[in-house]
C-alpha cells in the first residue's frame, strides 16, 4: 500500500521515531536519574496492564503526567523507567500494574482511562503513539523478565530500566 501523499512509497510503522533522545549516556548515572525524577518539570507516560493512559477527550491523546501530581500512585508503582528526554524534559514510564483501578483514583480519575494502544494509535500523533508504544513495550519487557532465563535468580533494574541483572 502506497502513500496518498507520496505515491509508490510505503508508510513506515507509525510506531517509530519516537523523537526522543535516549540519553544512554545519562542512564547509568545514578544521580543524574535521581535529580531528572525529581525535577519539577518531569513527565511521566502510564502504563497499566498494557495499556496506556489517554485523556478523556473527542479525539485520542496522551495524559502524560506531572511528577507532583502523581502523589501515592507513584509509591505503588511496579515499576519507574526513564525513556530518554524531550528537549530538556526528562520522560519516564511508570508501570501501575499492580494497582487496582488506577483511573478511579486522583489524579487520573475524571481525566483519562487506560486504553489499548492497537486501538487508538493510528489516531494518534504519530509521536505521541511512538512514545506510547516505547513505553508500554518497556513495561512488558520488566514484566516478563523478573527471572534470569539462565540460572533463574531474580533479576533487579538496572542502567535506569533498560537492563535487567541477576540478583
Amino acid at each position: 500500500m502506497s502513500s496518498p501523499a507520496y505515491p509508490g512509497i510505503r508508510p513506515g510503522n507509525f510506531y517509530s521515531g519516537v523523537g526522543l533522545d535516549r540519553a544512554d549516556h545519562l542512564r547509568g548515572d545514578e544521580d543524574w536519574v535521581a535529580g531528572a525524577l525529581a525535577n519539577d518539570e518531569r513527565l511521566f507516560v502510564a502504563v497499566w496492564r498494557s495499556k496506556n493512559l489517554l485523556a478523556e477527550a473527542d479525539e485520542p491523546r496522551p495524559l502524560w503526567l506531572r511528577g507532583e501530581e502523581l502523589g501515592d500512585l507513584r509509591a505503588a508503582a511496579d515499576e519507574i523507567l526513564f525513556l530518554g528526554l524531550h528537549g530538556s524534559t526528562a520522560m519516564f514510564a511508570i508501570d501501575l500494574s499492580m494497582v487496582e483501578a488506577p483511573d478511579s483514583q486522583p489524579p487520573i480519575e475524571g481525566r483519562g482511562a487506560f486504553r489499548d494502544l492497537r486501538a487508538v494509535g493510528p489516531l494518534l500523533p504519530r509521536q505521541d503513539g511512538a512514545i506510547l508504544a516505547y513505553a508500554r513495550g518497556l513495561a512488558h519487557w520488566h514484566q516478563r523478565h523478573r527471572f534470569c532465563g539462565v540460572c533463574g535468580a531474580p533479576t533487579r533494574i538496572r542502567h535506569a530500566g533498560h537492563v535487567r541483572t541477576c540478583i
